[in-house]
């Protein structure tokens, strides 16, 4: 065996097929079937083809429940590199190399994939943002990043059991080979937190757009109308997150893995809806205390006209300290007010998320309006 193979060159042929399979992808070119065929033996295997090549990959996404080609290719080249017929002993150290220097390809190619895909979305219309191709793949290569970190560490674990001195922790290499592993793909969380951020501002956008008309909307259904007080959350209220939560329809993967895609994306939407709302409605306050001043002046009444300013957020004049809520058509308008911020407040607690932190002081400085 020694005479037939020589192992630096046999590791050369394995190692130029597996970079080759994932390269090959990367570039859109078709695998060559017959790279590999100077080695002739039957003992390692020769490089497989790319029918099979394509059939394990297809099987790998599968099985692990992948979503791009990337990751499932990744997988397959790990798996390459420590299958029975193909890995020796003695190029143990060569080929953690290669693992290595795969999961660096995946990490990197992710990265760009996902900025490539945020440039691309950026320039389309907000609805048509919400509804694209890009937005998918972006849900997909998030999924991909946390299973990948997974599958990663099993197959480390794996690798453990087949070279020896490396299992059951002996000597702390288990673990210092999963520290490693930890550590390529730690660059995944920064690309993560960046798909998140697009795909939560694109949500937003398109939701708060419309907030300012529906505060006028609110505050001319109740001046000079004779309106009762109102006991409810306007209807608008209810489709603040509707775009979050049609996002969210797409996410069906497995719970673990979808729920923390959930969150990552309903605690930012949740931070941004609740802070331009809190900054539509201050506007809105203000204006109310701005109109009350002028006619407390027309009339020559005493009246306080106090602003309390907490962060960027201004609340007006006008607040019943008393908690009384009297019926004239401003106090009506406060108290609508009131009801629609209550209610984005328990939505965003249902959840399981919280408020910008602006939003929840304001809430608490309007509360009298709610009493």
């Amino acid at each position: 065996f020694s005479r037939k193979w020589q192992l630096s060159a046999y590791f050369s042929i394995q190692k130029k097929h597996v970079i080759a399979v994932l390269e090959d992808f990367e570039r859109g070119k078709p695998l060559d079937a017959a790279r590999g065929s100077e080695s002739n033996g039957t003992r390692p295997s020769t490089p497989a083809p790319k029918p099979q090549v394509e059939q394990d990959v297809l099987q790998i996404k599968h099985r692990e429940g992948l979503l791009t080609e990337h990751a499932a290719r990744a997988v397959w080249a790990i798996q390459q590199c420590w299958t029975s017929n193909v890995y020796l002993e003695a190029l143990a150290a060569k080929f953690w190399q290669l693992t290595m220097q795969i999961l660096l390809w995946y990490q990197q190619t992710a990265s760009q994939c996902v900025q490539q895909l945020i440039q691309s979305n950026a320039s389309k219309s907000s609805v048509q943002a919400l509804e694209s191709h890009e937005l998918d793949e972006l849900l997909h290569h998030m999924h991909d990043m946390f299973a990948m970190r997974e599958v990663a560490m099993e197959q480390t674990r794996a690798i453990c059991r087949v070279v020896p001195g490396t299992d059951n922790g002996s000597c702390g290499i288990s673990a210092g080979l999963e520290s490693a592993v930890g550590q390529a793909l730690a660059p995944l969380d920064d690309t993560s937190n960046k798909a998140a951020d697009h795909i939560s501002s694109t949500i937003t956008v398109p939701s708060t757009t419309t907030l300012a008309s529906h505060l006028r909307r609110t505050t001319s259904q109740f001046r000079h109308t004779n309106r009762p007080s109102p006991s409810t959350p306007s209807p608008y209220i209810s489709s603040l997150f509707a775009y979050l939560e049609s996002t969210e329809s797409k996410i069906t993967h497995d719970q673990a893995t979808s729920e923390r895609i959930k969150h990552m994306l309903r605690s930012r939407v949740a931070t941004r809806v609740s802070q331009e709302f809190a900054r539509v409605c201050a506007d809105a306050l203000a204006t109310i205390s701005k109109t009350e001043a002028s006619l407390l002046r027309l009339r020559k009444s005493r009246g306080s006209n106090v602003r309390v300013d907490v962060g960027d957020v201004v609340v007006p004049s006008g607040v019943d300290l008393r908690g009384k809520v009297p019926e004239a058509d401003n106090d009506k308008i406060r108290r609508q007010i009131w009801l629609d911020v209550d209610q984005v407040a328990r939505i965003v607690r249902g959840y399981g998320v919280e408020t910008d932190p602006e939003f929840a002081r304001f809430v608490d400085l309007i509360q009298p309006f709610g009493i």
